[in-house]
């Protein structure tokens, strides 16, 4: 194995050690974000000719953005969370057809004092109007009629990476 890549694979082992220590050993990765994925089409639905959540790669943008030193490990622990708790209620939410998610959503949200899903759409909004570099999309910023500034960015977090 060439260095380069015995360094990359550390660096990637250690970045799923510290995300499933942030989340709990009891979650499982891929349910919660299965769930924030199903959690975000219900957010910003397909609904042409406006972008839906997988449109703006809004799963994709929060895990990527969720490895940065930066990223607010109380954010993590709250989505964390209100997924767990989701599951408690229905556990078979993702069997679940969109409409009745969509129900489910709401029950939660008028009863919820926990800000998760306040949060989940705040970052759902936030993939909307990233850049490409963050695993965003130029999608939102077409939906808008937004032309993104010049120069854009070349490192990430502007090359505040750990």
């Amino acid at each position: 194995m060439k260095r380069r890549a015995f360094l990359l694979l550390l660096f990637v082992s250690g970045v799923v050690y510290i995300l499933w220590n942030k989340l709990g050993k009891n979650s499982h990765l891929s349910t919660f974000w299965s769930v924030i994925s199903a959690v975000q089409n219900i957010i910003l639905p397909y609904n042409p000719p406006h972008p839906s959540s997988n449109d703006i790669k809004a799963t994709a943008y929060l895990a990527n953005s969720s490895l940065h030193f930066s990223f607010p490990n109380n954010d993590l622990i709250t989505l964390n969370d209100g997924v767990k708790n989701l599951l408690k209620l229905e556990p078979n939410f993702l069997s679940l057809n969109h409409k009745e998610q969509g129900d489910i959503l709401l029950e939660i949200n008028k009863n919820d004092d926990n800000n998760w899903l306040d949060l989940l759409t705040y970052y759902t909004i936030e993939a909307l109007l990233s850049d490409e570099i963050y695993s965003g999309n130029d999608t939102g910023y077409k939906w808008l009629g937004h032309k993104a500034g010049i120069p854009k960015p070349t490192k990430l977090y502007g090359g505040l990476d750990v």
